[in-house]
């Protein structure tokens, strides 16, 4: 694994465990749900229910664990890095904005528009290379 590998998976498995506990209830990092919902759908009177919550930090769980490289450089798991890393630079290109509008979701506020570009954005593309390197040396191996 390299310290690329290792803080991809790190910050995947951090943002795994935020959205579990968001599904639990947890407006953190914002004071309210409200605030919580305005920030990361893009609307703050429609935040994701808590089953939705918990199903994608268990993606981000396991996208983690790929990318820290278990199941080595065998088939499908090569695969799924491959897949990971695809998602996560078409996330990167075409904005949360696109997304929210292909799940039939509210139009986005300023402030998701904001965040997306300055925070998302550029996460995904930086987590896509750490997954890109994953892929790359699991194979080697």
């Amino acid at each position: 694994m390299t310290i690329i590998s290792g803080a991809g998976a790190t910050t995947l498995a951090a943002i795994g465990a935020l959205h579990v506990a968001w599904g639990a209830g947890t407006p953190w990092p914002m004071a309210t749900r409200r605030e919580l919902a305005d920030a990361v759908i893009g609307n703050e009177d429609d935040m994701p229910p808590p089953a939705a919550c918990y199903a994608v930090g268990a993606g981000l769980l396991a996208s983690a664990a790929l990318v820290i490289g278990v199941g080595g450089g065998s088939t499908f798991p090569q695969a799924a890095r491959w897949t990971l890393v695809a998602g996560l630079a078409t996330r990167a290109a075409a904005g949360g904005e696109v997304f929210l509008v292909a799940a039939n979701g509210p139009d986005a506020s300023e402030r998701f528009r904001h965040l997306d570009t300055m925070v998302y954005r550029p996460l995904c593309l930086a987590l896509a290379g750490a997954a890109a390197t994953s892929a790359l040396t699991s194979r080697r191996r």
